[in-house]
């Protein structure tokens, strides 16, 4: 009958044991608190009232006698509070009663339990990782959420004094000030169902931790009534923001002060930005560049090279390639600049071609003397190598034609010219006559002769110094090695004289069907190539006038031999041709056993000597008829 009555009242009826564990609940009470039929069995104390609730403090006090009366929000396990009116009274056994009364119990239907997606949304919150916490408007946590276990939020003593305690120092005041709106303190009215986002630091787990809170007034809300106050933990995402910001920082310092320029260029081909010292190096003031601008100040010779590299690097991601370009200044003049590009297009930050580049005029100068030096040097080389091949012709062979020739094809080779002649000269009749040429369509001019002083090379010869013809068209006089009539195609002309220990040997004409540039380096190369010229014809003729000398020697010496045996066919005529007969015989018996013709030549002299010894004894014992004395025998 108890149980009936119990089950009956229509107040809501709650009973608790001695460690405060709901161990009774009528019916009314299910429906307050909106939980099915025996869901309230065993729920602790804590979980029905917010944290920091005086109801929890005084029912939980070990001295407390007589009954208590307050008006409490209840928690309901689904989510949400409702306002009661509660009458609690403690038991000799230890065990409380609640009794309690909706506030509004004659206007406020009863609770129905709570829907699927109720249920789906509690759900959700219970297993967030976020901390979830209502504030009362009396500093006290009505709610928490599972996750604020870790904080130590579920006791029961917390309240938003320990928070704020928790909170960094130096974070406190400005996350007062943002709260101050939502909550109506200061002078400034309260902003209901605003939210206010924040950051502060909170100290978790020994250390100091950034967490962003939300929190949204929704004291209007009779769910809540109070402070929704989100927690989650940034820390990591903090320190990613410190590093990006700084990193950020590091690199805007570079490109905004670089001493290099820093240019980005779209896809486009048209500017996006200037950094560095771009400005200064381009001539431009500053913010008179900007996005979208072109290239338009570009030397017209260096764009296609500038758009070349651009297409090169453009299909390869991150790919560099390296330019030189020129840039008008606001003088009108261009600046040498010089620099890398680097395909950016890829890169979601940029989504451009980067260029790094710097002033390159006197770099490119200085490449530039060092080129003309490295060319200077291999063409000296290569004279070097030619003279070389020249002086071991002379040495090596006594054809002059052969090394007249290996003369003449160093001179085009290395001279640049097209067409070559090497002029004789004949000191007898004091004339030049060609002897070779190189290069020319038609036949030489061998039978012509060219006196001294008269023409371009007769000047030359007599006055012993070049002459430079430019125009080779417009002068009176032509070259002596091919016809006039086909000297016009030739526009310069050039005649040298060739001369060794004073002596003339020779002039070398040099024809070119373009205008020759005779440089002094030019000039250099080709007074030695005529040096070498004359020494080759100087040697060539000092060898046939020796070989001359020799034949003459030679035939003078066999006259000799001759004489003194014709001398001995007269002084004997009894053996008059004897010692021809004798000669004869002997050049055949030694060609028969193979000796060699030099060596012939000595037997054949011999044998014509063989008897020279009868010139020094006298007729009256040479030509005596009878026997000889032995005086005379001696003598003999």
């Amino acid at each position: 009958m108890l149980g009936e009555v119990f089950d009956r009242v229509a107040d809501a009826l709650l009973v608790l044991s001695p460690t405060d564990h709901v161990i009774a609940a009528n019916r009314a009470a299910e429906q307050l608190l909106g939980v099915r039929a025996g869901g309230l069995i065993g729920q602790e104390l804590s979980r029905l009232f917010p944290v920091g609730s005086p109801l929890l403090a005084l029912l939980t006090a070990p001295d407390r006698n007589g009954p208590l009366e307050l008006e409490v929000d209840l928690a309901r396990p689904g989510g949400g509070y409702v306002t009661t009116a509660v009458s609690a009274f403690r038991l000799q056994d230890r065990r409380t009663v609640l009794l309690c009364r909706a506030a509004n119990a004659g206007a406020e239907p009863a609770q129905l339990p709570p829907t699927r997606d109720e249920r789906r949304a509690a759900a959700i919150l219970e297993s967030s990782r976020d901390v979830f916490v209502v504030v009362d408007d009396h500093g006290c946590l009505s709610y928490v959420s599972p996750s604020a276990s870790a904080w130590g939020l579920d006791r029961a003593d917390v309240t938003e004094g320990d928070l704020w305690r928790a909170m960094h120092p130096r974070d406190r005041d400005a996350a007062m000030s943002a709260l101050a709106p939502l909550r109506g303190r200061g002078n400034r009215p309260a902003a209901p169902s605003r939210s206010v986002t924040l950051t502060s630091r909170f100290r978790y787990g020994g250390a100091w931790r950034w967490f962003e809170l939300t929190a949204t007034d929704m004291s209007d809300d009779a769910d809540v009534r109070g402070l929704l106050v989100q927690a989650r933990e940034v820390s990591e995402r903090m320190r990613s923001t410190r590093e990006l910001r700084a990193n950020e920082a590091y690199f805007r310092t570079l490109f905004e002060r670089s001493q290099e320029g820093v240019m980005l260029i779209g896809r486009n081909r048209r500017l996006v930005r200037l950094g560095g010292a771009a400005a200064r190096l381009l001539g431009l003031r500053e913010g008179a560049a900007g996005p979208g601008d072109g290239l338009g100040q570009l030397h017209p010779n260096d764009r296609d090279a500038l758009e070349e590299a651009l297409d090169l690097i453009e299909a390869r991601a991150g790919a560099t390639e390296a330019i030189r370009f020129r840039h008008q200044a606001p003088d009108g003049n261009y600046v040498w600049l010089e620099g890398t590009l680097t395909n950016l297009l890829h890169d979601p930050n940029v989504r451009a071609f980067l260029l790094n580049f710097r002033e390159g005029g006197e770099r490119v100068e200085a490449l530039g003397k060092i080129r003309n030096l490295n060319d200077e040097l291999r063409r000296r080389v290569a004279h070097l190598q030619s003279l070389r091949r020249i002086d071991m012709a002379i040495n090596n062979s006594v054809d002059m034609r052969l090394v007249i020739d290996i003369f003449m094809v160093q001179l085009i080779q290395d001279l640049d010219v097209d067409a070559v002649a090497v002029l004789l000269y004949e000191p007898v009749l004091h004339v030049l006559r060609p002897m070779m040429g190189r290069g020319f369509d038609v036949e030489l001019r061998q039978r012509a002769v060219q006196r001294l002083g008269e023409g371009p090379a007769g000047r030359a010869a007599i006055e012993q110094r070049s002459v430079f013809i430019p125009d080779l068209n417009a002068e009176d006089g032509w070259g002596v090695a091919v016809e006039p009539e086909h000297q016009t195609e030739y526009v310069s002309y050039m005649a040298v004289p060739m001369v060794a220990k004073g002596q003339l040997q020779g002039v070398i004409e040099l024809y070119s069907r373009e205008a020759l540039e005779a440089t002094d380096e030019w000039l250099e190369f080709l007074e030695t190539y005529a040096d070498q010229g004359a020494i080759a014809i100087e040697n060539s003729q000092l060898l046939r006038s020796l070989e001359r000398s020799n034949v003459e020697l030679q035939r003078a010496y066999d006259r000799t031999i001759e004489g003194w045996a014709n001398a001995l066919d007269l002084k004997d005529e009894e053996t008059a041709g004897h010692s021809k007969r004798v000669t004869e015989m002997t050049v055949r018996l030694a060609r028969h056993l193979g000796v060699p013709p030099d060596e012939v030549v000595h037997i054949q002299r011999g044998a014509l000597l063989h008897d020279i010894g009868k010139m020094g004894i006298p007729d009256h014992i040479l030509l005596k008829k009878g026997p000889l004395t032995p005086e005379e025998f001696e003598v003999m």
